[in-house]
């Protein structure tokens, strides 16, 4: 009886330490899927940025070429 307790008792450590130390891995995981996450927001930050820079100069060399042809 007390060889089963503590064979049961054993068990419950292993299962413990076993629990604890997944919850570490997963709060790892965790912490660099969302440092990553906060990598990408910032590329498609910098990316739309880029984009509505690029369409404001197509913005102005249209108007510069409308100007240019409207004074031919």
């Amino acid at each position: 009886m007390v060889k089963e307790i503590e064979e049961c008792r054993t068990e419950i450590r292993k299962n413990l330490n076993d629990s604890r130390e997944k919850k570490a891995n997963e709060k790892a995981m965790t912490e660099d899927l969302l440092l990553r996450l906060n990598q990408l927001q910032e590329e498609v930050k910098e990316m739309k940025n880029a984009i509505a820079q690029t369409r404001a100069n197509t913005i102005a060399i249209e108007q510069k070429i409308l100007s240019f042809i409207s004074d031919i």
